[in-house]
């Protein structure tokens, strides 16, 4: 009887009313129960509670140790994850895969050298490089190997490097309760919130290093247009602020066919200008917020290079109360 569904009650709607209705002939051996003998189910709505009530309990049991061991700082995970593998000296303690850690690295370092997780997806893709789950299937790592589609080794996605640019553990650190369920029933997990996951410091060799994983965190909260249709990097996207609203100011820039074409000591084009993203959402709309805000791009780089020099200036005379500073 524990073995048709884990419901008490659907198991009751399934012998009492669906088996039934179909003309199914139910038989439970070692519960003496044959639904052509009315007679020996009039026990069986105890054994589906008592059923469930064992599910329960083993549930909650589960449920105790799971949070014992993530709280002692032993990963929770049942596997390593990609750029690790475990130690087998010591199954909660995880070495470096050193080829997995070099595709690791070089995500990291192409995402600081201004490619969006699209195109880092996309060089992968062309070098060959495999895939995560691939990868970890052809090494029977886990037992991922059972579900993953051998046909396309290296179709990496923008969401797997996504994934792995999130992960804190690549720092060194083991992370635990990123995910719970409310009931034992569930299969979907719930996701929790970064700042409820616990975190433990310098767990396993790390393959990034903390100043590169938060530097390309940073990066990733900005859309970057690094190269556009002019083939010029913008290096102030994301910087630059409107001072009103607060959101951030957009570039425009493209080419021209004017006379005097690029400035020859800037190499701007004649178009190129910053305006608040808020004005420019809401202008299409026809419900004007905030105003344009506009400053031309060689206007913004002179005030910046003024700035500098200002400093630079205090810095010299005021060596020392600039240190404090």
């Amino acid at each position: 009887m524990s073995r048709i569904v884990r419901d008490y009650l659907q198991t009751g709607f399934y012998t009492e009313v669906l088996f039934r209705q179909q003309g199914i002939r139910f038989i439970a051996i070692t519960n003496g129960v044959d639904s052509n003998d009315k007679n020996s189910g009039e026990f069986a709505p105890f054994l589906n509670i008592m059923n469930e009530w064992y599910l329960r309990d083993c549930s909650r049991k589960q449920i105790a140790a799971y949070k014992a061991r993530g709280n002692a700082g032993i990963p929770t995970t049942n596997h390593a994850i990609y750029g690790y593998k475990k130690d087998p000296a010591d199954k909660h303690h995880w070495l470096v895969d050193e080829e997995a850690a070099a595709v690791v690295k070089r995500i990291f370092n192409l995402t600081i050298e201004g490619y969006g997780i699209s195109q880092v997806a996309t060089i992968l893709r062309k070098d060959k490089v495999e895939r995560p789950s691939y990868y970890m299937a052809k090494n029977s790592v886990g037992t991922v190997q059972n579900n993953v589609d051998t046909s396309q080794p290296y179709e990496w996605i923008p969401a797997t490097v996504a994934n792995i640019l999130s992960k804190p553990e690549y720092m060194g650190h083991t992370v635990n309760f990123r995910s719970y369920k409310e009931s034992y029933k569930d299969k979907k997990p719930i996701l929790r919130p970064q700042e409820e996951w616990l975190i433990f410091e310098n767990a396993h060799e790390a393959i990034i290093y903390e100043e590169t994983w938060e530097l390309a965190q940073k990066l990733r909260e900005t859309k970057r247009c690094y190269h556009d249709r002019t083939g010029k990097a913008n290096t102030l996207t994301g910087l630059v602020y409107c001072a009103d609203c607060g959101e951030k100011m957009y570039n425009h820039r493209h080419k021209t066919k004017a006379k005097n074409g690029v400035d020859p000591i800037t190499g701007l084009y004649p178009f190129d200008h910053y305006e608040c993203s808020s004005y420019a959402r809401t202008n299409m709309r026809g419900e004007i917020s905030c105003c344009s805000h506009y400053i031309n791009t060689k206007a913004l780089r002179g005030i910046i290079l003024d700035t500098i020099r200002l400093v630079s200036q205090y810095a010299i005379e005021n060596k020392d109360d600039f240190i404090k500073k």
